[in-house]
């Protein structure tokens, strides 16, 4: 025999060495070796058994723990201090802002059947924004006034002593205090002597209406302390013909001058308005 037949019979030898080797392996593993099936659904019946007695004390541990909470003393809420407002403290001190011209009538002194020219007062209900006060109103009229912004026009009509009063307010709103406010027009009626018969400059327009028959409360004409600011206009009427009541040319000349007045502020906040929303310079808009 030659040695590659010693080889080869060899390897055919281990070979079948190893397949027996694996058949006993399999005859090994038998039914008896394995777990039985009772054995399993036991042990699975077991756990099932202890676990709802596990969530069971869990359940209770977790009410105790609850009722602990609950029944733990609360802590106070605390509360905040109370904050004035800037504005309370200053309520009644800042003046409320009133988008409205001013119109004022100013009727003068009543004394017996003497009625002050009253006329004025029911005037004040037929003009737009009218108000009318008392001679001896200048507070009142003064933060009245300031309650406006300085774009609201100013008119004031005063009688008797009303048209005395009329003159003093234009004479402390010249001022820097309360910024040289303008009176757009002031009339005065057969006015009381004032200490002075000079309109200040603050006044754009005035007319003075002068009784004929005199008398001694009544003032003279009045003039402009500043022409180029102010335009001053003195009419004589005659009163003995026709009474201030009865007067529809002099109230047609009020009437005409308040009208005025309002008209144009309404056309300057109207091209202002037209300014502030177009890219057009100013000079371009007030000379089209």
């Amino acid at each position: 025999m030659t040695d590659a037949n010693i080889i080869q019979q060899s390897t055919r030898n281990q070979w079948r060495t190893l397949q027996k080797n694996k058949g006993a392996a399999k005859n090994d593993i038998s039914k008896e070796n394995l777990p039985k099936e009772n054995s399993i659904k036991e042990n699975i019946k077991e756990n099932i058994k202890e676990t709802p007695k596990e969530i069971g004390n869990k359940n209770l541990e977790t009410d105790s723990l609850l009722k602990k909470v609950v029944s733990a003393p609360s802590l106070p809420t605390p509360t905040l201090p109370k904050v004035k407002k800037l504005a309370d403290k200053d309520e009644g001190h800042v003046p409320s802002v009133i988008r409205k011209p001013a119109v004022f009538f100013v009727s003068g002194f009543k004394m017996g059947g003497l009625k002050g020219a009253s006329f004025l007062e029911e005037m004040s209900k037929y003009i737009p924004d009218g108000k009318h006060f008392n001679w001896d109103d200048e507070e009142k009229m003064m933060s009245e006034i300031k309650k406006r912004p300085i774009d609201q026009p100013i008119v004031m009509v005063g009688y008797g002593l009303g048209g005395g009063t009329a003159l003093n307010m234009a004479n402390k709103l010249n001022n820097i205090k309360n910024g040289f406010r303008s009176i757009d027009l002031l009339v005065t009626i057969d006015a009381s002597a004032s200490p002075s018969d000079i309109i200040p400059q603050n006044v754009n327009k005035h007319v003075n209406f002068i009784g004929d028959g005199g008398g001694l409360f009544h003032d003279g004409p009045h003039i402009a302390r500043n022409t180029e600011m102010t335009e001053v206009v003195n009419e004589l009427r005659n009163e003995k013909d026709v009474s201030l009541e009865e007067n529809t040319e002099m109230q047609y000349k009020i009437f005409e001058g308040i009208n005025q007045v309002l008209c144009e502020s309404v056309i300057k906040k109207d091209l202002m308005k037209v300014l502030s929303s177009s890219d057009l310079e100013p000079r371009a808009v007030l000379f089209v």
